[in-house]
């Protein structure tokens, strides 16, 4: 509207519901809110440690501390039935992993 202004919004009439009411409605969201928290923060810290992990798996079979053909002879063998997923959410596995390096260089 063109001529919308403070007195005509001022003059709407909203309902709201009581105090008890209100406060009872903020006590369920910050409960909500304080779960996906702590939700979020678990998340954070496994991926930090993931990646830690992979650092160092990375730099025991770069020097040598780790035996990698030891470990692939291990690896079930794939067959043509079985396609291997080389995306990571709908991105090509390659490029996921350069952007995971390329954040641990930025950090």
């Amino acid at each position: 509207m063109d001529n919308l202004n403070e007195g005509m919004v001022a003059s709407v009439k909203l309902p709201r519901p009581p105090v008890h009411e209100q406060q009872s409605i903020l006590k369920f969201i910050e409960d909500e809110v304080r779960a996906v928290t702590v939700i979020i923060a678990n998340t954070d810290r496994e991926i930090t440690l993931l990646r830690e992990i992979r650092t160092r798996l990375v730099a025991d079979v770069v020097t040598g501390k780790i035996d990698v053909r030891a470990a692939t002879a291990a690896l079930p063998e794939i067959t043509e039935s079985e396609p291997i997923d080389e995306t990571v959410d709908g991105e090509d596995l390659e490029e996921a992993l350069d952007d995971i390096e390329n954040e641990e260089v930025a950090a």
